[in-house]
């Protein structure tokens, strides 16, 4: 090759590394200075950031605009940690790409926990002939929503040269007005008693129109046409227990079934051991009717003053309790202790109430039901006797009062029977001589006396 060939290959690729050596550093030079701007901008805002007061302020550098905002309770100081933000100046912005999708231009969050990150994300206002100041609403749960304007810079890339601290006012609560209103304390004249006791016809005291509930007179309860308590000692009904008893009262007073009254004095106390006159109504026994006191013959006089007339029985009591109208069950014959010569005998009995079920066993042997009589309540039945004691009891189911029971005892003696005695020769001669002996005892006895006497 010549060498003026060589010179212009020579030159060519010189003039070749110049070229692309002034490209590189056109470049750099281009892209140096706005570089250098953002460090001074991010060193700018760190050294705002020093300030105690000022700290959540520092600006975050990067892509796009990055708005660090500092939420604030604005009475406390203290930092909000969440919150939604919305964008208002919507039609400032282009789309980024995501046509009418305006809200995903603004986001916020607390990521690192020191603070909270406004972020504009990579999207350019379109007026680049100065600054666009944008719009937007913040709101956290319990605070009064806040609309912020935003300055936005026209150097597209950069970040802005300001931290922003937002405060939030807490929102007003409603104020609750409390009425207080003073019910007054229920008396016993407010009280209602169970329907069972008031009943058309009945005469149970009206407690609305007591005069005084500490004493009241005549306490009266009812329930028609089965029976009825009148209490004769005054009754205290002032008190608070009693009002909440009083309230369901047929759980404690039960009078609905005929011929039983029953007050459950443990928790009534008030009427436990208050004088009461009882009558019980719509009865049909025969005869006046026995009293039970809790289910057994009335040993402790309790009751008195018992009377009974078509069909209704009254009687007095010293204190309350269940008092059970019950039918009396008789033995009529035989007579207790009874002694009798003869083997057949009859029993005889009576019973007031009509139409219980009798039945009788002698020496532990049923004799079988017996019939009854309808109109006198009388009895009968033939027994056979055994030598010596014999036990007979009678029992008697009524529809009042518990099961009856009634016993007699007697001797059965059969008669000596006569006999021919024929006295023999050794009963003579023994007869003899007791009757000789006898003489001469006697005459023995004669002669000494008159001997002393002479």
């Amino acid at each position: 090759m010549k060498p003026t060939h060589n010179l212009i290959i020579m030159a060519a690729i010189i003039g070749i590394i110049g070229a692309v050596s002034g490209s590189i550093f056109y470049v750099f030079n281009k892209t140096s200075p706005q570089t250098n701007e953002t460090q001074q901008v991010t060193q700018s805002n760190r050294e705002l950031g020093q300030k105690p007061s000022d700290e959540e302020g520092k600006i975050l550098s990067g892509g796009g605009w990055s708005y660090k905002v500092y939420l604030k309770d604005s009475s406390t100081n203290s930092k909000i940690s969440s919150a939604t933000v919305e964008m208002l100046t919507k039609e400032k912005f282009s789309s980024c790409g995501v046509s009418g999708d305006w809200d995903n231009l603004f986001s916020y969050n607390d990521n690192d926990g020191d603070g909270i990150y406004l972020y504009v994300l990579g999207c350019a206002p379109k007026d680049f002939n100065g600054d666009t100041a944008v719009s937007i609403k913040i709101s956290a749960q319990g605070y009064s929503s806040k609309t912020v304007v935003i300055k936005v810079s026209k150097n597209y890339g950069t970040a802005p040269k300001d931290y922003i601290t937002i405060s939030l006012s807490k929102q007003a609560q409603n104020q609750t007005t409390t009425t207080t209103t003073t019910v007054p304390q229920e008396t016993i004249k407010d009280v209602t008693l169970p329907s069972v006791f008031g009943a058309k016809g009945s005469k149970t005291t009206d407690l609305s129109k007591l005069s005084d509930p500490k004493k009241v007179k005549k306490l009266t309860f009812d329930v028609v046409g089965k029976n009825r308590i009148v209490f004769t000692d005054n009754v205290n009904l002032s008190s608070d227990k009693t009002v909440d008893l009083f309230k369901k009262l047929d759980k404690y007073v039960k009078m609905t079934k005929i011929g039983l009254v029953e007050v459950n004095s443990k928790t009534l106390s008030m009427l436990a051991k208050k004088k009461a006159s009882v009558s019980m109504f719509k009865l049909h026994f025969l005869d006046t009717p026995d009293v039970f006191v809790n289910g057994k013959p009335d040993t402790k006089k309790i009751v008195s003053n018992i009377k009974y007339d078509k069909g209704t029985l009254t009687f007095s009591v010293k204190n309350f309790s269940r008092f059970e109208a019950v039918p009396k069950l008789e033995i009529l014959e035989p007579k207790n202790g009874f002694i009798a010569e003869q083997e057949s005998i009859t029993l005889r009995g009576k019973i007031g109430d009509s139409e219980a079920s009798v039945s009788a066993k002698l020496n532990g042997k049923s004799l079988g039901n017996i019939k009854v009589a309808t109109k006198s309540g009388e009895f009968s039945k033939d027994l056979t006797l055994k030598k010596g004691r014999n036990n007979l009891v009678v029992n008697a189911i009524s529809k009042f009062g518990p099961p009856l029971e009634a016993t007699v005892s007697g001797i059965f003696l059969p008669p000596i029977e006569a006999k021919d005695y024929t006295l023999g020769t050794t009963q003579i001669v023994g007869i003899s001589i007791l009757i000789f002996l006898l003489l001469v005892i006697v005459g023995s006895w004669w002669y000494y006396k008159k001997r002393k006497a002479s």
